[in-house]
């Protein structure tokens, strides 16, 4: 009981984390009594989960109001995003504040080959952004663009999931003593969107990666889905739907784009992005038009896929190319209903732009840290030798 009114106040401080909270308020948003708060309290504050303030003048004569706040600073977690085309690193406090960010992009046509190496040395210059030690970080969560089985590993089924792969030893610092969890980067974006308050976070809802390559990350009933061997979402199975000739993104409109320049003998222009296209196109462009209605019937038909297997009453298309995207959405949403999707969900766009994942790799790392708060646990963190470890979130 007292394990549970510990994590009944720490919500209550983590929702308010820039607040001052006096033991009134505390007792009127966990609905525990005045010896309860203040006991766990004075337990919180010896694990340096909170700090007393100078307290606040009481509206009638006497004592000043005692005032508690969140250390958001007691720990600091990494985030890390690795993909085909960049590797990103985040260091964020225990409110998912961020306090320093690094990036390493490859070029067209970079090897695939391990990016653990740059992995780390991204990941030390984020920390070297923020100001902070490596001993200052807790929890690291690094989302990968592959499967991963129960142990966090890609199945060495496919080049583009052996260029995503990472090995802890090759980019930990010397000496630090991280928990270090994995996880899919369409799973990170899907638990960074049961948090951005566009869906309800204990629905079905899916969240659909679309940058240059499709990922889906499920979330059913609020608990996110991974399948038996890590694959469920996995998009492969799009090629096999008539007429969707490819699993690729958003990005996939350049190539439409070039297709209907040389279909009506226009020139094509130089330097002309994903991101002009979809510009060009709410602008009523009829060639980028075309390219964006192209790219948005090959969505539309496996997001249908998705609707019969999966019902989710909402779909967020999210990734860099998002907030771009609100004339691609309006035709998936047509598109779905000439499809006859049975209860065709509705497609939205995500408001979290290109660090999706990063977001939900912070709000994975923190989530971690939140569930093993203890009054057992041990201030000084874990003693010495204690094994690193490397685990799905």
């Amino acid at each position: 009981m007292r394990e549970r009114n510990l994590h009944a106040l720490l919500d209550v401080f983590w929702s308010n984390a820039d607040s001052s909270l006096t033991a009134k308020e505390l007792m009127d948003a966990s609905g525990l009594t005045r010896a309860s708060v203040l006991d766990i309290c004075r337990a919180l504050d010896n694990l340096g989960w909170i700090t007393e303030g100078a307290g606040a003048r009481a509206d009638t004569p006497g004592r000043r109001a005692r005032q508690f706040q969140f250390n958001p600073a007691r720990s600091l977690v990494v985030g890390a995003d690795v993909n085909y085309t960049s590797v990103s690193a985040v260091v964020a406090d225990l409110a998912g504040r961020i306090l320093g960010s690094a990036k390493r992009e490859f070029a067209a046509g970079y090897p695939w080959e391990s990016r653990s190496d740059h992995l780390g040395t991204t990941i030390s210059a984020a920390l070297s952004d923020a100001g902070v030690s490596t001993g200052r970080i807790e929890t690291v969560c690094v989302g990968l663009g592959s499967p991963l089985d129960e142990t966090g590993k890609a199945p060495r089924r496919n080049p583009l999931w052996d260029a995503v792969k990472v090995e802890a030893s090759s980019f930990l610092p010397e000496q630090a003593d991280w928990q270090i969890l994995v996880e899919n980067d369409a799973n990170l974006a899907a638990w960074a969107e049961r948090g951005s308050g566009r869906v309800d976070p204990e629905s079905t809802f899916v969240t659909l990666l679309a940058d240059e390559l499709l990922g889906c990350g499920i979330v059913f009933e609020g608990r996110l889905q991974r399948g038996a061997h890590g694959v469920a979402g996995e998009m492969g199975f799009a090629t096999n739907i008539r007429d969707v000739e490819n699993v690729e993104g958003i990005g996939s409109v350049w190539g439409y784009y070039r297709d209907e320049l040389q279909q009506s003998g226009k020139p094509a222009r130089e330097g002309v992005t994903a991101v002009d296209i979809l510009l060009a196109a709410q602008q009523g462009d009829p060639v980028a038009s075309a390219a964006v209605r192209r790219t948005a019937d090959r969505l539309a038909k496996a997001i249908a896929v998705i609707a019969f297997l999966i019902d989710p009453g909402v779909v967020v298309v999210a990734g860099r190319f998002a907030e771009h995207a609100g004339r691609l959405v309006e035709m998936i949403n047509w598109r779905l209903t000439d499809l006859r999707a049975p209860s065709p969900p509705t497609v939205i766009t995500s408001a979290l732009g290109g660090d999706v994942v990063l977001r939900g790799a912070i709000e994975m790392a923190i989530d971690d840290i939140r569930a093993g708060v203890s009054f057992a646990a041990n201030d000084d963190g874990p003693p010495e030798g204690t094994p690193r470890k490397a685990r799905r979130g």
